[in-house]
């Protein structure tokens, strides 16, 4: 059993045992000198991701909350022990010619020191830990109220500042950090809106046929947040994006209660990654992740954006010729359409609905329904 439930144990098995490959090739290259300039800051900088996504998806898999430790500090030692470039680390734009250096972290960076500060908090990191993450946002000039924050919890005499920059991807979680006083009620709000906040373009990194970017969906800055100021939280243990075990670090595994739209949207998911492994298409998942977005805006309209969403890519599968894999991809069959059935009962939809736009269009050039394909090719087969 996995925390994560948009992946078996088998993903992430296979998920981290490449991972470490290529970690150690890298590390290999980088010891022997291979690397240079540029090329060796990026490959270090390539290391420390992988280091995250390594303990993300160990975290997904359901491995011991101590067994994250030793990952968390080799990703804080190789962050700040390193004599990283100012224009490499921070936020840089062109002006007259000239490259203009902010004081800001990049995207990059920022994501990383976010994420890695939170699980700090939540795995109880050494306060040395802290100290050296301290160190290096104040080499760099950086002053972010909320990395501040997260410091204050382990070094109780560091100061909590005003931020000198912000980021429009983080906007609603720096309107949370500015309120008058963070609350069970106001965190609960930003979390559970968390998730279809989220760019596309992390979608698009998520998802590969084998291997992929895909580590867990994880909204460790609010349990942070609720660990900081001794937040009542119980009523976000059941939801799939809030790290439960983090927050309670008890070594308990908590289950979380899978609802229809997940599980319809995970046997689709399951559908297209079994397509995908033996006709070569990259990034098969892509549809479908985007498309769990669009299941949680609660409008009418969803059902058909998400056969819009997932048509696309559904053309694929229609016009190849199965492929050796063909059992396997119709043993999805009755999962699918079980699923799916149960959401609409749920809801109180009819068949009809989805199935609405192939009877009102006489264009054959437009978009069929997905689930008209599915179901036709799926039945001729």
């Amino acid at each position: 059993m996995t925390r994560s439930v948009f992946r078996e144990k088998e993903y992430f098995d296979e998920y981290i045992s490449a991972k470490i490959r290529t970690f150690e090739k890298q590390q290999l290259k980088i010891q022997e000198g291979e690397l240079s300039g540029n090329k060796l800051a990026y490959a270090k900088k390539d290391q420390l991701y992988n280091l995250y996504h390594q303990l993300v998806a160990k975290y997904s898999r359901g491995d011991k909350i101590i067994e994250l430790k030793p990952i968390f500090e080799k990703i804080v030692d190789g962050l700040t022990g390193e004599k990283w470039e100012e224009n490499f680390v921070k936020f840089t734009y062109p002006k007259h010619k000239k490259v203009i250096v902010t004081n800001q972290l990049s995207l990059d960076f920022h994501n990383l020191m976010l994420n890695i500060l939170s699980i700090g908090v939540l795995i109880n990191g050494d306060i040395i830990y802290f100290t050296s993450l301290s160190k290096f946002l104040e080499f760099y000039n950086i002053e972010y109220k909320l990395f501040d924050i997260f410091l204050n919890f382990k070094i109780k005499n560091h100061s909590i500042k005003e931020s000198k920059y912000s980021l429009k991807q983080y906007k609603k979680l720096e309107d949370l950090i500015n309120s008058k006083k963070i609350t069970t009620d106001n965190l609960s709000t930003y979390h559970n809106k968390w998730f279809q906040s989220l760019s596309p373009s992390y979608f698009n990194i998520m998802s590969t046929t084998k291997n992929g970017m895909f580590d867990g969906y994880w909204c460790f800055e609010s349990a942070a947040l609720a660990r900081i100021n001794l937040l009542n939280i119980e009523q976000l243990f059941d939801n799939v994006y809030f790290p439960t075990d983090l927050f309670n670090n008890d070594e308990t595994f908590f289950k979380y209660q899978i609802s229809l739209e997940i599980k319809l949207l995970n046997s689709i998911d399951k559908t297209m990654r079994d397509v995908g492994k033996n006709w070569g298409i990259r990034n098969p998942s892509n549809e479908i992740l985007i498309s769990r977005r669009i299941l949680q805006r609660y409008n009418k309209k969803r059902y058909t954006e998400l056969e819009e969403q997932i048509g696309s890519y559904f053309k694929l599968l229609e016009n190849s010729a199965l492929s050796k894999n063909k059992e396997q991809i119709l043993l999805n069959k009755p999962i699918v359409i079980t699923n799916l059935i149960n959401l609409l009962k749920h809801y109180k939809i009819e068949f009809s609905v989805l199935e609405s736009k192939l009877q009102s269009n006489n264009n054959s050039d437009k978009t069929i329904s997905f689930w008209f394909k599915l179901k036709n090719i799926w039945s001729s087969s």
